[in-house]
């Protein structure tokens, strides 16, 4: 009976260990834990929280909220100023607003990349100044040029000024002209030398619809070489010439100026002949700009017209800064602007036979004295 028994019981062992799953089973080894992306995935803890930036002030010096805090942390630098292209952005004339003022800011505001105080400022435009080209846009802001760079002002800081040119509308034609097409049959008005540089203009007076219309030409040439070319013209305004060439800029940076009475005063990038800024006629007319003269330690520009506006004097980025007042009917037709140290001297024919008036200024535009001078 025994043995029938141990015979039975090995013989049930032998049963259980044959069976699935009843094998010796090693422990479990410990299992990688997986979190799925959404529930099971532990909070993130607050300190890896990254905070976008908060919005520049767009109005200067330093917006309104650090102003006045000596602990204020130091702006970091501008980005460096990219131009965008005009014809990369889908403009409506409908939209177009013309030549604007900025305004109701302290000292400037920011011209940005985007329509969006979160991208990276370009420049800032100083109270008063004018920007170009504008066109309305999305979000309150306005698209605009600035010193020849494109990008976003806020509309709240701009107002329209009267007398900007229309959509299509230029002070002139830019190609490349040889010496002989500037010359033309004109006359050589302008040949200005520096080292393997030369900037030539010549003006040649047509006739154009029973009309006197004068035909203004300039180029820049490196080593004979046209770099480029620009041509504008107008008719005569009571029989005088309202189309001008001058160097301007400073002695380190000579620009190139175009004046056309009917557009205004056009700076040109020296190598390029690319337009820089145009003061409109419609915001200042300078009559004939007969008289010129240039600040080259400073870029300051001084014109005065045969039948008016006594010297106005405009910065390098093309705003008005002053305009003097002669008040003197016996007192017209200047012909030269001397600037000297610690004034600037106007020199007018008023009608004389021989000499001349000298009125005398100081830098701010006020009346020192005036003279008569016989030669």
């Amino acid at each position: 009976m025994k043995k029938m028994i141990a015979w039975f019981l090995a013989l049930l062992l032998s049963f259980l260990w044959a069976c699935p799953g009843v094998a010796e089973m090693e422990a479990p080894e410990e299992e990688d834990v997986v979190f799925s992306d959404e529930a099971d995935a532990p909070e993130e803890d607050e300190n890896d929280v990254i905070f976008a930036d908060e919005d520049d002030p767009e109005e200067g010096p330093a917006g309104e909220e650090d102003a006045d805090d000596p602990e204020a942390e130091e702006e970091p630098a501008e980005a460096e100023p990219t131009e965008a292209p005009k014809e990369e952005k889908k403009l409506n004339e409908r939209d177009y607003l013309g030549t604007m003022k900025v305004v109701n800011c302290k000292e400037w505001v920011s011209l940005r990349e985007k329509a969006s105080q979160n991208t990276e400022r370009l420049a800032k435009v100083p109270l008063g100044e004018l920007v170009y080209d504008c066109y309305r846009d999305e979000k309150g802001f306005v698209y605009c040029q600035y010193q020849g760079t494109y990008g976003y002002v806020l509309r709240k800081y701009l107002e329209p000024v009267a007398g900007a040119l229309k959509p299509g509308e230029t002070v002139g034609e830019s190609r490349i002209m040889s010496m002989e097409e500037i010359l033309g049959e004109g006359e050589e008005i302008l040949n200005w030398v520096e080292y393997n540089l030369q900037v030539v203009a010549a003006m040649e007076t047509i006739t154009e619809n029973d009309k006197e219309t004068d035909v203004l030409r300039v180029g820049c040439f490196l080593d004979e070489d046209a770099l480029w070319g620009f041509e504008t013209k107008a008719e005569k305004m009571n029989g005088l010439t309202v189309v001008r060439a001058y160097i301007g800029g400073t002695e380190t940076e000579p620009q190139v100026l175009v004046y056309n009475g009917v557009y205004g005063l056009t700076m040109l990038e020296l190598l390029s002949g690319r337009i820089l800024w145009t003061l409109s006629a419609g915001v200042k007319n300078l009559g004939d700009a007969a008289a010129f003269a240039c600040n080259t330690s400073d870029g300051t520009l001084y014109i005065a017209g045969t039948e008016g506006p006594d010297l106005t004097a405009i910065s390098p980025q093309g705003t008005v800064l002053w305009e003097s007042e002669v008040k003197d009917k016996t007192v017209y037709g200047p012909y030269e602007v001397v600037l000297d140290r610690n004034a600037i001297q106007v020199k007018y024919h008023s009608g004389l036979a021989s000499g001349y008036k000298l009125v005398t200024l100081d830098y701010t535009g006020n009346l020192v004295r005036m003279t008569e001078i016989t030669e």
